[in-house]
Order: structure tokens, then C-alpha cells, then sequence
């Protein structure tokens, strides 16, 4: 089973989220496992609990709820990688949290990110708003040269594909095709941002180049 990282500020929502897993996996309440952090972060002996753990068999498919990953410490995360490195079939692992910059690269690319972050909170800042304007409407590739897109960071490039997420979410009941579309490109594109080293200039340029021949 691909563990699951799953990423919101919204412990309501989470919950659901968590439990609705449950219900279409139909784990058993006895093989559903949390493990909490002590005080405030994970501690390594809560680990190598969990690695005695692992090597009991079981007939039923077990689930592994890892609380606070994001606010523990690299020695705790170097561990789980090691147990999210071998192959265990019928153990499922989530890892709920807020935010995904704290966890190491090595355990996000063995791992599922799912978001549940209502796109609602965004707000699209004016800069934003005219740099799709001119992508969907200027003959030439001046929208290349706005500064709101010149040498962004990760963090900051990420901030603004939530931003054209949800702009164009707000274009599914008017131009649902090709706004469908640019979101599906953008989630791909951001998954592997937040998962792999891709350089933040090239990923908005292909997104910005292919929203522009979306509506040419």
C-alpha cells in the first residue's frame, strides 16, 4: 500500500477524510494503530515501537495513523524512512499534517500528498489575476516577462499554483473544458514540484505556456 500523506488545517475536515479511508478500505477497529507524539514532536522509541510492530504478521490489513511528522525531528524521519522503504503489503501508513516543507524529500517521493486545504481561504492577488489575463488574451509571450513570475521560489511558486488553482476552479461552470483541463495540468505539475527537484522558473513557464495555447 502507497503511504499517504495527507495535508490540512482543518482537523474537522481531516477527520472526515481520515474516516471516510477507513470506511472504503474496511480497516478493522482492532488493526487501526495512532501514534501521537509524547510532548510536542514524535520520540525514535515510538518508532522502533512501531518497527517491532511491523514484523508481527497478520492475516488483516493494518493502519499506521503517524501524527505531527512535520514538527519532528530528522532522526524520527530517517527512521520511518528506512520502514516506508520495505515492502509491507498489507500495512497502510498515513501521515496527517499541516505542513509539507518540514518533511524530508526522500519520504515524499515514497509517498502520496494529498491536500485537503480548502481553496476557498485563497484569495487571487491582483498580479495574479492580470498574469492569466494577458496569458489568455496577448498574441505574443509577454506574459513571460511579468515579475510576479520571475525567479520564484518554491514555497512562493506554490502559493501562487494554489492561487490559479483556484481561479480557474471558478471557471469550471463557464469554460469547464479548458478550465478542467489547467487544473489537471497545474495538479500534476505541482505534485512532482512538491516531490521532486524540478526548477520553479521552467515549472510555471510550461504552465503558463500551455494555458496560453489552451486559449489560443
Amino acid at each position: 500500500m502507497i503511504p499517504l500523506i495527507i495535508v490540512s488545517n482543518d482537523q474537522k475536515r481531516l477527520a472526515d477524510y481520515i474516516k471516510k479511508i477507513i470506511k472504503d478500505e474496511s480497516f478493522l477497529s482492532n488493526f487501526i494503530y495512532s501514534i501521537k507524539p509524547v510532548k510536542t514532536e514524535l520520540a525514535i522509541d515510538q518508532i522502533r515501537l512501531l518497527k517491532k510492530e511491523l514484523k508481527i504478521s497478520f492475516s488483516n490489513k493494518r493502519l499506521f495513523i503517524i501524527e505531527a511528522l512535520d514538527v519532528s525531528g530528522l532522526e524520527v524521519q530517517n527512521a520511518l524512512l528506512k520502514t516506508l522503504e520495505e515492502n509491507h503489503v498489507k500495512n497502510q501508513f498515513i501521515f496527517p499534517l499541516k505542513n509539507i516543507e518540514k518533511i524530508l524529500p526522500t519520504i515524499r517521493s515514497r509517498t502520496k500528498i494529498i491536500n485537503l486545504n480548502d481553496f476557498t481561504n485563497y484569495k487571487i492577488s491582483p498580479s495574479t489575476k492580470t498574469l492569466l489575463e494577458i496569458t489568455e488574451k496577448n498574441d505574443g509571450l509577454s506574459f513571460l516577462n511579468q515579475s510576479v513570475i520571475q525567479s520564484p521560489s518554491k514555497e512562493d511558486l506554490i502559493q501562487l499554483l494554489e492561487e490559479i488553482i483556484f481561479y480557474y476552479r471558478q471557471r469550471l461552470a463557464v469554460d469547464g473544458v479548458k478550465a478542467s483541463k489547467i487544473i489537471k495540468k497545474i495538479m500534476s505539475l505541482k505534485d512532482l514540484l512538491q516531490n521532486n527537484n524540478l526548477n520553479p522558473q521552467l515549472t510555471i513557464d510550461n504552465i503558463l505556456l500551455f494555458i496560453h495555447k489552451i486559449y489560443s
